[in-house]
């Protein structure tokens, strides 16, 4: 395309500069009108050369805008305060109400008249109902586009996401977007006084927004804010020091989805990356990308609030935080608290809290993958899951493949805790992780109060004395395999494996399988714990390797009685005792027990022999069985008539 030139201004339709408009960017000079001049220009392209454009107050965008900037010039804004500095604001037309409930997964929606609407249009879809109870400003809403219409019912491009109900007043508005706005290179700058309020880039109802390779310095809200977008992303940016613990790197607001921030640095912000709720505002964040970020020092030099260098607030679900590192920061590494993420491939090092926090805070069934991740000395629990109230649940959760090393002294490497004992998280799977230099005072594994779980393939070494390596505490179908227990230093581990039951039977229904524990310290390490509230344990094929005591049991004790025992109510592990003291005795027949129950048996002396009598009397077990150690097992379980046997363990001494 032939261009005409005239001075430094292109032909309308293409690029202009700012300095035709009046702009002189010497840093002194107000050039705010005149920058807002060019953007008023129905130029394609306004270009900011380089130099220092000092601007006063907020400039305001339009559609169909790029704003390229010489990688030398600043926009300053530092005597701009309580203001947006770049704010692209669409407009929300009167809300329509539903003439039906809008059903969760369909494409449908009933109005009265669609008359005023056309195919391609954006749409706010909302209701009052609330989102995150701890929250109540949180309300339910999301961006759908119109695919098809009739005289009263909307087709929507993709399936909507939430149930709305005319009950709670569910409506759409047609929004008029600003969109097609690319902001490129250049510096932007803020006012140093704390709690101003300013926003760097402000977009409101935008559509197909981009913000690349510009360096954001010293703004006290946040750097960028897309608020009710779709397809709005940051890309290379640079965001450095906050200057309030407001301070915030991209922020994600409201009905936002389909959007990220990718391949930027953050530097003193109080969090990089923060998904949020306005003021009055309806709609949930969805579908964020983070990715491939670098973020230094979350919170440094700010206020005494810690600085979470990842953050999501409640009102957010799909939240992908991957590929980035995080550098010493003041609070969590990584923190959601939104229904579902997944948190892969990242690197924390020197958290002064958490590593990685993840809390369902939303009344929805809560979703966490939590994947090879590093994380290097936290200041607290390496990975924390857990739930506030009996209201916010996690039906499924993986921690796998991640690696810990150097964590707290004080506290757990891996902490999966329903705080409540009506164990709301379900489906726990803590899979082949490695915890290095675990030097917990309690477990560098930890389940409490979990419903079903599996604690598979991880790897444990422990180098002070005294930590249990996995520990489960009330749980419920809960399967402890393959993992491996080492100490590398210490005079002993407390246990490899503990298995705690607050009160009878708060734990129930817990295998433990081909794991191996080493230890060689001689002094007082055991393989297997297991408490005797604990109901229906398992334990099969597992190997202790210079442990001083293999399997340790508290339970009740039973002696023999012509052959017989008598089982008092449904029991845990129990130990059995010789009749009359004698060196060898045979056990025939086990009275009682409750159908399906598991029984752990061991015998309570070491040099007592009790023998297990297949076929005698009420007992089916592959052939006889002699516990000659009070480290041997064999485990039964009950058919309402017979105790067939599951597994035996024969330790020896």
């Amino acid at each position: 395309m032939a261009l005409t030139k005239v001075d430094n201004r292109l032909i309308v339709g293409d690029t202009v500069n700012v300095k035709d408009f009046g702009a002189v960017g010497d840093g002194v000079a107000d050039d705010t009108a005149a920058i807002q001049a060019a953007i008023n220009s129905s130029a394609s392209t306004v270009y900011v050369p380089d130099g220092t454009y000092k601007i006063n107050s907020s400039l305001t965008l339009r559609s169909n805008l790029a704003i390229e900037m010489n990688p030398n010039s600043v926009l300053d804004f530092s005597s701009a305060g309580g203001v947006n500095y770049l704010s692209g604001l669409g407009t929300a037309a009167t809300a329509l109400n539903t003439t039906a409930n809008v059903v969760l997964d369909t494409t449908s929606i009933a109005i009265a008249d669609t008359s005023t609407l056309s195919v391609g249009d954006m749409l706010l879809l909302s209701s009052n109902a609330i989102f995150d109870p701890n929250r109540t400003a949180s309300k339910i809403g999301e961006i759908v586009f119109v695919k098809s219409l009739t005289a009263t019912v909307i087709t929507t491009t993709s399936p909507i996401q939430d149930g709305y109900t005319t009950a709670d007043v569910a409506k759409i508005q047609k929004i008029t977007p600003v969109e097609n706005i690319y902001i490129y290179g250049g510096k932007i700058i803020g006012n140093t006084t704390s709690d101003s309020g300013d926003l760097g880039v402000r977009i409101f109802y935008g559509n197909n927004i981009n913000v690349e390779n510009v360096y954001f310095k010293d703004i006290d809200g946040a750097c960028i804010q897309f608020t009710n977008c779709v397809g709005a992303w940051a890309r290379n940016c640079r965001f450095e020091t906050g200057v309030s613990n407001s301070a915030y790197g991209v922020s994600f607001a409201d009905a936002t989805r389909d959007s990220g921030c990718v391949s930027s640095t953050f530097l003193q912000l109080r969090h990089s990356l923060s998904t949020n709720n306005t003021i009055g505002g309806f709609g949930v964040v969805r579908r964020i990308l983070f990715s491939d970020n670098v973020v230094y020092q979350s919170g440094v030099d700010l206020s005494a609030n810690g600085g979470d260098a990842i953050d999501t607030h409640a009102a957010a679900e799909n939240i992908h935080i991957v590929n980035n590192t995080c550098y010493g920061s003041t609070g969590i590494g990584i923190n959601v608290e939104c229904a579902s993420a997944e948190i892969i491939n990242n690197q924390i090092i020197n958290s002064s809290s958490h590593g990685i926090n993840a809390t369902n805070h939303t009344s929805r069934q809560g979703s966490y993958l939590i994947s090879n991740n590093s994380i290097l000395r936290a200041g607290a629990v390496g990975i924390r899951v857990d739930t506030i109230s009996t209201d916010q649940t996690i039906d499924n959760l993986v921690v796998s493949g991640n690696i810990i090393k150097d964590n707290s002294t004080a506290n757990h490497a891996i902490l999966i805790n329903s705080n409540t004992t009506d164990r709301i998280i379900y489906n726990a799977v803590i899979s082949q992780n490695t915890i290095k230099n675990a030097q917990s005072s309690g477990a560098a594994i930890q389940l409490l109060n979990v419903l079903s779980g599996s604690v598979t393939g991880n790897t444990v070494e422990l180098t002070t004395d005294g930590p249990t390596a996995i520990r489960v505490d009330s749980v419920v179908n809960c399967s402890i395999t393959g993992n491996a227990v080492s100490l590398i230093s210490g005079a002993a581990i407390s246990s490899g494996f503990y298995i705690v039951s607050a009160t009878a039977g708060a734990s129930d229904k817990v295998t433990v399988a081909s794991n191996t524990v080493y230890s060689p310290s001689a002094s007082g390490s055991r393989g297997i714990t297991v408490a005797a509230n604990a109901r229906n344990v398992v334990l099969t094929g597992n190997n202790f390797q210079d442990c001083t005591t293999k399997i340790s049991t508290s339970g009740t004790n039973y002696t023999i009685a012509n052959g017989v025992i008598t089982l008092v109510g449904d029991t845990g592990p129990i130990t059995v005792n010789t009749e009359g003291a004698a060196a060898t005795d045979d056990l025939d027949t086990i009275s009682g027990g409750v159908e399906t129950q598991i029984l752990l048996v061991r015998a309570a002396s070491y040099t007592k022999d009790v023998v297990l009598k297949d076929g005698t009397g009420n007992m089916k077990l592959a052939g006889d069985f002699t516990l000659n150690s009070a480290e041997d097992t064999i485990t039964l379980m009950y058919s309402g008539t017979t105790w067939y046997e599951m597994c035996r363990s024969d330790n020896g001494v």
